[in-house]
């Protein structure tokens, strides 16, 4: 099995010209730039366009993980890595166990692990602007009753990691507008997606995994006047009825085409099947005749990978797979982000030879 030791020390996320790149890590002993996202973006010398990194750690403080300055990246080193042995940390994952408070606009929030994720603000306020991408969290919810421009595209959302009696993805208010759902992998006990906010609603929820455990009066996935495409929904629940997992009121508005259900046919409710029982596969869809249902290298995503010959096969509009792992944006392993350089195959000798050591290491980039 291979060891991954992320590098921080080149970052190649491309920013503007004069934007600079700052250590956040909530151990002193590490002489980071700041020890917190409050304390950096305090700071009057972190500026538009800079790029906060939280090295690997544990930053249990909610009260000083709150992102309160715009126009930044907050980068983490990705997810799911196995300690390496021999490290000073045993937290190989910038590790947000308390709420993170996103109380800001023009964000890219990349490769942490965040229980619960909150974007935050006044309630008649606007936020927008905000790309969450390659993380790994328990629940994203918010408070301002108006967002526009929302991109959540290649996360991992697990039941294990928050409150199972709530919903891993919940956007409704008045206005939500340009809401992009895409990619994400979405392990969930009961509630799925939601996106409610009425005719004020354009959302395109497409190419998620989405694996429910549900009983009744639950929807795997619940939205206003959004396009619903090419995701894969399944309910683990053996006992599942008609009306569990998807229901008519939830979904009448959306164009839902060219997802794959564990639905039966001949369960599914009247209204449900006139509507949309042409353009989609109720494929009786379970996990092991979906997915490999094997998990590679620490990384819990790669067992929702498609198996040879899975119902969600070439079922999308255009002809590819459904699910996560397919269409515009497949799901990274790791959720390592894009222009982060890490080192891999590292090789180092027991004992030196003629009083040297000679070690050697590759370094890989952009997801090669």
């Amino acid at each position: 099995m291979k060891k991954f030791i992320l590098m921080a020390a080149v970052l190649t996320v491309s920013v503007v010209a004069s934007a600079k790149t700052w250590r956040i890590n909530p151990n002193a002993a590490a002489k980071p730039d700041f020890t917190s996202l409050k304390a950096a973006c305090d700071a009057k010398k972190v500026i538009k366009g800079d790029t906060l990194y939280c090295e690997p750690g544990l930053y249990t403080n909610e009260d000083e993980n709150y992102i309160t300055k715009n126009c930044l990246t907050i980068l983490g080193p990705g997810f799911g890595f196995k300690g390496a042995f021999g490290s000073t940390s045993t937290i190989a994952e910038a590790h947000f166990p308390a709420i993170m408070h996103v109380k800001a606009d023009t964000l890219n929030i990349i490769g942490l692990k965040v229980k619960n994720m909150f974007i935050d603000g006044d309630y008649y306020g606007v936020r927008m602007d905000l790309v969450i991408e390659r993380n790994y969290i328990g629940r994203l919810y918010h408070n301002p009753r108006y967002m526009r421009r929302i991109t959540v595209r290649n996360n991992f959302f697990s039941a294990s990691f928050y409150d199972s009696g709530n919903s891993p993805i919940d956007l409704s208010g008045s206005e939500l507008q340009n809401i992009d759902i895409q990619n994400n992998i979405i392990a969930s006990l009961y509630y799925g997606v939601i996106v409610n906010a009425g005719s004020n609603t354009s959302a395109l929820i497409a190419h998620n995994t989405i694996i429910c455990d549900m009983y009744s009066n639950y929807s795997a996935i619940s939205a206003d006047y959004s396009v619903i495409r090419d995701n894969i929904v399944i309910n683990k629940n053996p006992d599942r009825g008609s009306s569990v997992l998807i229901e008519f009121n939830r979904i009448s508005t959306c164009n839902v085409h060219n997802n794959v259900f564990s639905l039966d046919p001949d369960l599914v409710d009247a209204s449900i099947l006139a509507q949309y029982g042409t353009d989609n596969y109720f494929a009786k869809a379970t996990l092991a005749n979906t997915f490999t249902c094997t998990k590679i290298d620490n990384a819990e995503e790669t067992y929702y990978q498609l198996k040879e010959g899975s119902v969600a096969k070439n079922k999308a509009y255009q002809g590819e797979d459904c699910g996560a792992f397919a269409g515009s944006w497949p799901f990274i392993i790791y959720g390592r982000p894009q222009g982060l350089p890490y080192i891999y195959d590292v090789k180092a000798p027991a004992t030196p030879t003629d009083d040297q050591l000679t070690i050697t290491f590759k370094v890989k980039a952009n997801n090669e």
